[in-house]
Formats: C-alpha cells, structure tokens, sequence
C-alpha cells in the first residue's frame, strides 16, 4: 500500500522492474545514447529556465560523459 501503482517519468530514461544490473545496463547504455553529461563532484553554481526546460552551470568536476 505505500509504494504507487503508476510511476510518472519525467526523463526520457526508461524504467522497468527487473534486476538491479539489467537496470543499471540499461541506464547506462540509455545514459551514452543520450549523451547526457554527468560531472561528479561538481558544484552548481547557477540554475536557470522555465516550465521544465533548464540549463544549469556546474563548476568543474570529473566528467564521465561527454554531452552536447
């Protein structure tokens, strides 16, 4: 009873219920399609935009993935 029935996505990331390497695989590969671009230990330093469509500016940090 506390978990919801219907999970609204709000990435074009897909989600599945199954093990947690087939879901990390999927994320990952999903994550290189997409080439999102992730920095780790990043810190944001500015968030900007409107209805659901933003930019943020991270300072530098170790980027695993090269993003548009």
């Amino acid at each position: 009873m506390a978990e919801p029935q219907i999970l609204p996505l709000r990435s074009p990331l897909s989600f599945a219920a199954g093990k947690r390497e087939t879901v990390l695989d999927t994320w990952n590969a999903e994550i290189q399609k997409l080439r999102v671009d992730i920095r780790y230990g990043a810190e944001v330093t500015e968030i900007k935009g409107e209805n659901k469509a933003f930019e943020s500016a991270p300072s530098r940090g170790r980027s695993s993935t090269r993003g548009r």
